[in-house]
C-alpha cells in the first residue's frame, strides 16, 4: 500500500502529510510525496495564481523522482489539498502515469471549507480503470475519526 502527498518542496509539514501521516498509522502503507518540476512558490498566493492557471488550462505539472512502477501496491492512497474546488493537477499527472487497474485508490483531501465530494470526479476519472473508494475530507480530524472511515469503506476490520 502506497499513500501519496502533494508537496510543495518547501519541507515543512502540511496538512495532507499529516493526513497521510495518520493513514499510515492505522494501515502500515508506505509513504512517497509526489513533487512538480517546477515547485509550486512559498507565498500563498503565488501557490494559488499557478493552480489556478494549471486548472483553468488543464496544463499537467511535469513530476519527479517518480516511482518506476505501483505494481507491488494493490492499494493506493492519494491525498491532495483542494485547490480551487478540485485536486490539484500534479495529482491528476501523477494518477494518469500508471495503469492502475486491479488496484484500488483511496483518496483524502486536506481543505478548511471544502468537502471531498467535489473532487471526486476528478480523481475517479484520473484513475482510470481502479475502483475508487469514498474519500474522506480530513479537517480537525482525530485518529479515531480516520480509523473510523478506514473501517467504513472496508480498508480496516473493526478491532
Amino acid at each position: 500500500m502506497t499513500s501519496a502527498t502533494p508537496t510543495t518542496n518547501g519541507g515543512n509539514t502540511s496538512d495532507t502529510e499529516a493526513a497521510a501521516r495518520m493513514i499510515q498509522k492505522e494501515t502500515g502503507a508506505d509513504l512517497y510525496a509526489i513533487q512538480v518540476e517546477q515547485y509550486y512558490r512559498t507565498p500563498y498566493l503565488a501557490t494559488a495564481a499557478t493552480s489556478w492557471v494549471e486548472r483553468q488550462f488543464n496544463i499537467h505539472p511535469s513530476l519527479t523522482a517518480l516511482p518506476e512502477s505501483l505494481d507491488e501496491y494493490d492499494t493506493i492512497y492519494i491525498g491532495y489539498p483542494v485547490w480551487w474546488f478540485d485536486a490539484p493537477m500534479s495529482v491528476v499527472s501523477f494518477l494518469e502515469n500508471y495503469d492502475l487497474s486491479g488496484k484500488t485508490v483511496v483518496p483524502f483531501a486536506t481543505s478548511q471549507d471544502n468537502d471531498i465530494d467535489i473532487t471526486m470526479d476528478t480523481i475517479r476519472e484520473a484513475a482510470g480503470d481502479a475502483t475508487v473508494l469514498e474519500g474522506m475530507r480530513i479537517h480537525n480530524a482525530k485518529q479515531s475519526d480516520v480509523q473510523n472511515w478506514l473501517q467504513e469503506i472496508g480498508i480496516l476490520q473493526e478491532r
